[in-house]
């Protein structure tokens, strides 16, 4: 992802005659659900909630920076449950309205 990123920046400042330096900092540890855990949370969703439909999407989001660190000890799977759409500054946020399995 940061190649890409370096690509696109170098590619606009050069397309504007400039010159850019790129400094990434990593502040957080990411969150990466590990799949054998995933899948079995989203088995006993399915199983507990056999009305709802099951969502799995890479939506992707800050707000679980501890949960990153916490991975980086133990195998885990971050999801949210029951969450409604968001408005902020008049926009309606892309929140996760169900669970739906793809």
């Amino acid at each position: 992802m940061h190649t890409r990123f370096e690509q696109i920046v170098r590619g606009i400042a050069s397309s504007m005659n400039c010159e850019v330096e790129i400094t990434i900092k990593q502040v957080t540890a990411p969150v990466i659900n590990n799949e054998a855990v995933t899948e079995r949370v989203l088995n006993i969703a399915q199983a507990l909630l056999p009305q709802n439909e099951i969502e799995s999407n890479p939506y992707l989001t800050m707000g679980a920076e501890d949960m990153g660190y916490m991975q980086e000890k133990a195998d885990g799977c971050y999801c949210r449950r029951g969450l409604i759409e968001v408005v902020f500054a008049g926009q309606v946020a892309p929140a996760q309205r169900k669970l739906k399995k793809k």
